[in-house]
């Protein structure tokens, strides 16, 4: 993300970075679907499975790429399956991050930049319930419902952007997204180095986020929104497509209403989505309970960190089920403080 400094470089092969420069328009789940691996086929046999003579040509001649992140490509071992065998599927994809948030159940969670009050909320607690049951929550990065998304769920989260990764990220989209790595979350991008975000793009990437996850939730989207083009990826995907109801007077829920008056189902606490992942019950808090006795100052995580000597990662799966429980409470700048006896009884 920064030219300034010295950085590792990955170098992907000149077949799988002709395909990467391709990404949206070759269509290899034809011949993966035949068993065949299109890098080391030939000619007439990826003709065969839809490969056009022009798109062949570019693979045929293509140049070695060199990244600052690492990549994987439709054959490699730690491609998501899920998005593999899709048509159109990015043939390779950039990653920077927890790259084992890919192996995780997910769900992708959009909806409007200018959101409600109500809207985001929701948006946070089901990004939180699917983190704290260990699912992974998939989302665009935007502000609004993506940003609150990404931020409940506190690491276990992969954000699809609509850009090359080497490019510098523009201000207020740099620091939701260093913030996001920090956490221990994922950044992933189809595009190959030098690709900067533009209308298309966005539109492009929409697919992955659906691609990625095993559901899609909508919660909030006006008529001509981005979201809507996730949520008629996850249609074609044949992915579960749940949106949050919302009042018909407000703007940015029109396209939600549409897809209610379509026939999607409609989505009102976080069950339906956690039994589509698999995911249990929580586990026992009473493990978590001894935290409770550390929040007498309010610490934030890091403050935690050194007094409990546990990874914040863990720490921010206890307290959530805490959270959910009514045992914490979350204050700002990310401290958290005990709800007495007295204060839980009275709620």
């Amino acid at each position: 993300m920064s030219r300034g400094r010295l950085v590792a470089m990955y170098v992907l092969d000149s077949f799988w970075s002709a395909a990467a420069h391709l990404s949206g328009r070759l269509d290899l789940s034809t011949a993966l679907s035949a068993g065949v691996d299109p890098s080391t086929a030939d000619d007439a046999t990826l003709r065969s499975h839809g490969v056009s003579p022009v798109h062949l040509g570019r693979l045929r001649n293509g140049r070695p790429l060199e990244s600052i992140a690492p990549a994987v490509w439709l054959t490699h071992p730690a491609y998501p399956p899920l998005l593999r065998l899709l048509p159109f599927a990015p043939p390779v994809l950039f990653l920077m991050g927890a790259v084992e948030l890919l192996t995780r159940p997910a769900v992708a969670i959009v909806g409007a930049r200018r959101c409600s009050v109500l809207a985001e909320r929701f948006a946070r607690r089901l990004s939180s319930v699917v983190a704290h049951r260990g699912g992974v929550v998939v989302s665009g990065l935007a502000w609004g419902i993506d940003g609150a998304a990404h931020a409940a769920a506190e690491g276990y989260t992969i954000a699809v952007v609509a850009q090359s990764v080497d490019e510098p990220f523009s201000g207020s989209l740099r620091r939701r997204c260093e913030q996001l790595l920090a956490t221990g979350g994922l950044v992933v991008s189809e595009f190959p180095p030098g690709q900067r975000p533009q209308r298309w793009t966005f539109r492009q990437r929409n697919r992955i986020i659906s691609g990625l996850s095993l559901a899609t939730v909508v919660v909030e989207a006006g008529e001509r929104s981005g979201s809507l083009i996730t949520a008629r990826s996850a249609l074609d995907q044949g992915r579960e497509l749940f949106v949050v109801p919302d009042h018909p007077a407000h703007d940015h829920a029109r396209g939600g209403l549409s897809l209610l008056e379509a026939g999607v189902a409609p989505l009102l606490d976080p069950d339906p989505v956690l039994e589509i992942l698999g995911l249990g019950s929580p586990p026992p808090a009473a493990a978590s309970e001894g935290l409770v006795r550390f929040l007498g100052d309010s610490p934030d995580i890091a403050t935690l960190a050194l007094r409990t000597g546990k990874p914040a990662r863990e720490l921010r799966q206890e307290l959530s089920a805490l959270e959910l429980l009514g045992r914490v409470e979350r204050l700002a700048g990310g401290r958290y403080a005990a709800v007495s006896v007295a204060s839980r009884r009275s709620q």
